[in-house]
């Protein structure tokens, strides 16, 4: 099983308090359990499109197993290895990958 992190702070950038609009949920970081870097990947970007964030806001992704970390999602959604090299995921029936950003396809 693995775990994702899912957090945002305040952009200093952005000077009406850091957000372009009041994130949903508190900053506060939370793992989640996902069964995969597929998973993972829709969670984070489920989270950000949720909270209106912006890239300077997302502070999240960093996805363990067993306590290890093993990678990291950035906030167009890639994957990064721990070497710092991009993990592709291939396309499922249910995912579009385009240069290697994959994001889950609306469905009925």
């Amino acid at each position: 099983m693995l775990t994702v992190t899912l957090s945002h702070v305040a952009n200093r950038d952005i000077r009406s308090g850091g957000y372009w609009v009041p994130p949903k949920d508190s900053g506060e970081a939370r793992n989640v359990r996902v069964a995969s870097l597929r998973e993972a990947r829709a969670k984070c970007l489920a989270y950000i499109d949720r909270n209106e964030l912006g890239s300077g806001n997302w502070i999240g992704g960093a996805v363990f197993k067993n306590d290890v970390q093993i990678a990291n999602i950035s906030y167009n959604g890639r994957i990064w290895g721990m070497d710092g090299k991009e993990m592709q995921i291939k396309a499922t029936a249910t995912n579009k990958c385009v240069k290697g950003t994959c994001r889950p396809r609306k469905t009925g």
